[in-house]
């Protein structure tokens, strides 16, 4: 039996009307009609986004840089962990040390989630390498102790302490026996880096960013390249889910007034036309954040429910608030207002 394909405008409501995530998978599988899907305003339940994870609705789109090992190589357990968990949460030079984010570099009409004023910590310095060396030492010394049979009382605690490595022998000691082989594993792990630095050695390992998305039980992974760095990765799947969408309707409240505060700046550079809405459950929140926006942005324009100023582009952005009988139509059950940025003509 042949399909017939559906015509523009009943396109228009089936997909007004479907899950985000379906909707996405379906853009993605079918460019023919991702200039449609973009058009059409997008319904979340719930938005949630974090430095490299966003969560839609019961949905969540995860990314980690995945080591793949070369056939026989010993995986040490640490890194078999955050394979298993869609990768680390942070880039990896060639040596494959962790490195730190810093603040992330932010073009106009980026929005930050991974906070701001982060400071650069280095992971590869002398002290560390030394640290690791002398805590690996004790908890050996204090795994060979828990677990030899023959050792005698003239052994453990009254030599070991004329060592420096005394306090690590001790706690090593107090830790159960799984603790401290998971400790001896992670400073084993963590001292790798510094034996491939040395001999000028690549790791064992080929990095991939990997795109776990989840929903419930149910995981799908994609791995890529590791051609970009990971806010740059994130910055394209929320590009891809969110970018050049005209409207985003939210149908429950998950933002506080300095995260819409976020999305209102990030509003500044979008063209004429674009829209978020968002429903509301107290106006408090509202007001507070237009006192906000009064305070940071200059020359703005005030009425009792809507503020508004000029952007650099000569056109206006719009903040404003409605009750929900009074929008659109539409039936939200637990809100009394609908939230609504937009940019216009001036």
């Amino acid at each position: 039996m042949n399909s017939i394909p559906l015509q523009y405008e009943s396109l228009k409501a089936v997909l007004l009307y479907m899950d985000a995530n379906i909707r996405f998978k379906i853009s993605q599988r079918l460019p023919t009609i991702r200039i449609t899907e973009k058009v059409v305003p997008l319904r979340v339940r719930s938005l949630k986004f974090d430095e490299y994870r966003t969560t839609v609705n019961d949905t969540i789109y995860q990314l980690g840089i995945y080591r793949e090992f070369n056939s026989g190589e010993t995986i040490t357990q640490q890194i078999q962990i955050s394979n298993k968990e869609g990768g680390v949460r942070h880039d990896l030079d060639r040596h494959g040390f962790q490195i730190s984010p810093g603040n992330t570099v932010l073009t106009p009409g980026d929005v930050s989630f991974g906070g701001y004023n982060k400071r650069e910590i280095r992971h590869d310095t002398i002290r560390d390498e030394r640290l690791y060396r002398e805590k690996l030492k004790g908890y050996e010394k204090a795994l060979f102790l828990k677990t030899n049979s023959e050792t005698t009382e003239s052994d453990p605690i009254g030599t070991i302490e004329e060592y420096r490595l005394g306090q690590y022998v001790r706690e090593g000691l107090r830790m159960p026996l799984g603790t401290l082989n998971y400790y001896i594993d992670y400073l084993y792990t963590a001292l790798f880096p510094f034996e491939c630095r040395r001999f000028n050695l690549k790791p064992p390992y080929v990095c991939y960013i990997q795109l776990t998305v989840q929903t419930g039980n149910k995981k799908q992974i994609e791995q890529f390249p590791y051609k970009m760095k990971l806010y740059e990765a994130i910055k394209l799947l929320n590009n891809f889910l969110f970018g050049e969408r005209r409207s985003l309707i939210l149908a429950e409240r998950r933002y506080g007034v300095e995260q819409l505060w976020n999305i209102v700046l990030s509003w500044f550079e979008k063209p004429v036309g674009s829209c978020f809405s968002q429903e509301i459950t107290k106006e408090e929140t509202v007001k507070d954040l237009f006192n906000l926006i009064k305070t940071r942005v200059e020359k703005t324009k005030r009425t009792k429910r809507c503020i508004s100023t000029i952007t650099k582009d000569s056109t206006r952005l719009e903040v404003f608030y409605v009750p929900i009988k009074n929008f659109e139509g539409q039936k939200f059950v637990y809100a009394k207002w609908v939230l609504k940025i937009r940019i216009v003509r001036l």
